[in-house]
C-alpha cells in the first residue's frame, strides 16, 4: 500500500509539474507573439493553403533579502525579457539548466568516504551538462544571439535561491562548512523573514513586468478590466486562386444567419481581394 501511495504521488507530481511548465511556456510564447503575424492551421479559411493571424499588442535578514532579490531578478529577466522572444522548445531547454551553482556546491560539499571519487565524477558530469545552456545554446541557437550575456546571468541568479540545501557541515572545505552552519541559522528564522521577503519578491516581479512587457503589449492592455474577454481578430488566407476565392465567397453567403456576419464578411472580402492581387 505504501509503495502504491508513493507511485501515485510520483505520477501526480510529475503530471502537475508538466502541465504547469507547459502552461507557463504557452503564456510566455503568447506574450512574444503580440504584434506579429502568426501562421495557424487553415481550419478558419480552409480554401487558403496558409492562414495567418495578427495578435494585437493590447544580516540573516539582509542575506535572505539579497539572495531572494537576485533570484527574483533572474526570474523576471528570464520570464519577461527572454522567454517571450524565443520559441517554447528553447525556453523548455533553458529551464533544465537552473542548477549550475547547486551542482558546484554539491561537489564541494562531498564528505571524505569510499565512494567520494565516484560521486565527484558524477558531479563533474552534472556541472558540464548544466553549463551547456551558458555556452552551447547561445552559440548554436540563432534566437539566443541577442541574449548571449542575459541568459547566463539570469540562470545564475535563479540558481542561487536553493543553496542552503546543497551545503554540508561535514564538507572537506572549511568555507562550505561555514556556509552550512549559516544555512542552519537561516532556517531558524525563515518563517518570519519570508513574511516580508515574499512581498518584496512580488514587487520585483511587478517591476520586471513594467520594464519588459510594454515592449510587447501596451500598458493599457496589460491592465485592462477584462483581459480574458472576447477579442476581434483578423485571419488572412494566402496562396489562393480564383476557384478557392469563389468557394470562400459561397461559404460566406451560407453564414448570413451567423452573429457578427456583416463585420466578418466585410473583413473577409477585403482580405481576399487584397491577397488575390
Amino acid at each position: 500500500l505504501k509503495i502504491s501511495c508513493f507511485f501515485v504521488l510520483f505520477i501526480l507530481t510529475l503530471t502537475s509539474a508538466t502541465i504547469a511548465k507547459s502552461a507557463f511556456l504557452l503564456m510566455t510564447s503568447a506574450i512574444g507573439s503580440a504584434g506579429h503575424n502568426v501562421t495557424i492551421c487553415n481550419d478558419k479559411i480552409p480554401e487558403g493553403s496558409t492562414n495567418r493571424i495578427r495578435i494585437l499588442p493590447q544580516h540573516v535578514v539582509k542575506w535572505v533579502f539579497i539572495i531572494e532579490s537576485l533570484h527574483a531578478a533572474g526570474i523576471g529577466i528570464l520570464v519577461f525579457r527572454i522567454f517571450p522572444n524565443i520559441d517554447a522548445v528553447t525556453a523548455a531547454m533553458l529551464t533544465n539548466s537552473l542548477c549550475l551553482i547547486l551542482c558546484i556546491l554539491s561537489l564541494l560539499s562531498r564528505k571524505p568516504k569510499r565512494l567520494t571519487m565516484l560521486l565527484i565524477f558524477f558531479d563533474l558530469g552534472c556541472i558540464v551538462a548544466q553549463s551547456t545552456d551558458f555556452w552551447a545554446w547561445p552559440a548554436l541557437n540563432h534566437s539566443l544571439y541577442p541574449y548571449s550575456w542575459t541568459v547566463p546571468v539570469s540562470l545564475l541568479l535563479i540558481s542561487l535561491a536553493w543553496w542552503p540545501n546543497f551545503v554540508h557541515p561535514q564538507s572537506m572545505f572549511p568555507p562550505i562548512r561555514a556556509l552550512a552552519n549559516f544555512a542552519i541559522t537561516l532556517n531558524e528564522t525563515r518563517s518570519k523573514t519570508y513574511v516580508f521577503v515574499s512581498v518584496w519578491k512580488c514587487l520585483i516581479y511587478l517591476l520586471a513586468i513594467l520594464l519588459f512587457i510594454p515592449t510587447r503589449l501596451p500598458f493599457e492592455q496589460l491592465v485592462q478590466s477584462d483581459p480574458f474577454g472576447e477579442k476581434i481578430i483578423t485571419i488572412s488566407a494566402y496562396n489562393m486562386n480564383q476557384t478557392q476565392l469563389n468557394k470562400f465567397y459561397d461559404r460566406m453567403k451560407e453564414t448570413e444567419s451567423y452573429p457578427y456576419y456583416g463585420l466578418y464578411l466585410s473583413f473577409s472580402y477585403a482580405i481576399m481581394h487584397a491577397q488575390q492581387f
